[in-house]
């Protein structure tokens, strides 16, 4: 709605999790993306600039963002804003980057019994990794996780495992720390192929990385007075601690343009996302209510965006100052 530039675009993610649905508020975030955008499109065109509203599917896991980005769906935006349902008010908060790798170990196969000594367990050598990971963790920034799970652990107890495997992933604050945890947990998985004499194959991001968000505050801190007109109150900056977060492949499109990514509670603090009882309350009264709340908050502060010159030129400084936009292939390597 409107036209040329400045430009801001509403996110709208959609997907949802297996088995238990809305846990992550996704439909939470499309009510109020979607919403925000009718608000502003109804005004847009008595001022000069556009607003466009864009879905972003696979936000859990598959990378979605990074896709559009990629395929130029962000070269026109001048802005992005969006929101995540939560059990507190914030209106900016640490979110990390991520990587995936699958890990596969090859050894050779042999009678568990009867001829162990001709085998190299590849399992062996899955657990040597998990327990080298599990070590390494003592070690890390406050704010660095390793997570991961085993998915292939060989066949029967009485063949030695030719073959197993494991998912893990990789995440942190920085895009030069998350770099140098790639490094280091090469190092661990390596070691365990030497130390069971196996062979170990890395497959490195299936899905596209996730970088850490870049959170704009001139932007943030628009949206927490635009919300506070709702009776919303966002936490100062740093009092939820940075170590209870996760990641979103908002990341990838914050080092491209000024990005958002408050959240806006609908459940109880105690109650927190990717769990059955979070989706009970995405589907609830509370819900419907943050549904009008945010799209007025996320309307009210890219109509400001548009209108506001100083706002535009604070937000830009304070993105070029972090870096400008970030070659996301030279980062990675």
């Amino acid at each position: 709605a409107g036209a040329g530039r400045p430009r801001v675009a509403v996110l709208a993610e959609y997907d949802a999790l297996p088995g238990i649905g809305h846990a992550c508020g996704h439909n939470v975030i499309a009510a109020t993306a979607v919403g925000a955008f009718l608000a502003a499109a109804g005004l847009v065109g008595d001022i000069d600039g556009s607003v466009e509203l864009i879905g972003t599917p696979a936000e859990e896991g598959g990378g979605g963002k990074e896709i559009i980005a990629r395929a130029g769906g962000f070269d026109e935006v001048d802005a992005v804003v969006m929101l995540h349902p939560a059990g507190l008010e914030v209106a900016e908060h640490p979110w990390l980057g991520v990587r995936t790798v699958d890990v596969a170990y090859h050894g050779l196969p042999a009678h568990a019994s009867a001829w162990p000594f001709l085998g190299r367990n590849a399992l062996d050598a899955v657990v040597q990794a998990y327990t080298g990971i599990a070590a390494l963790r003592q070690h890390l920034l406050p704010t660095d996780r390793v997570h991961g799970v085993i998915t292939d652990g060989g066949q029967k107890p009485n063949i030695v495992p030719e073959r197993a495997a494991a998912t893990f992933y990789l995440r942190s604050a920085e895009p030069e720390t998350l770099a140098e945890l790639v490094e280091r947990a090469t190092a661990v998985f390596t070691a365990a192929a030497t130390a069971t004499g196996t062979r170990v194959e890395l497959g490195w991001d299936p899905t596209p990385v996730y970088m850490p968000v870049r959170n704009n505050r001139a932007l943030a801190a628009r949206w927490a007075a635009n919300v506070a007109t709702r009776g919303r109150r966002s936490l100062p900056a740093g009092v939820i601690p940075g170590t209870l977060t996760g990641s979103t492949d908002l990341g990838n499109v914050s080092v491209r343009v000024p990005s958002i990514h408050p959240m806006l509670a609908i459940a109880p603090p105690t109650v927190t996302i990717h769990q059955p009882e979070f989706a009970e309350w995405a589907a609830g009264e509370r819900a419907d209510a943050g549904c009008v709340d945010g799209a007025i908050g996320l309307a009210l502060t890219a109509l400001d965006y548009l209108t506001d010159a100083d706002l535009r030129g604070a937000a830009s400084a304070e993105f070029e100052a972090a870096g400008g936009v970030l070659d996301l292939d030279a980062v990675v390597g």
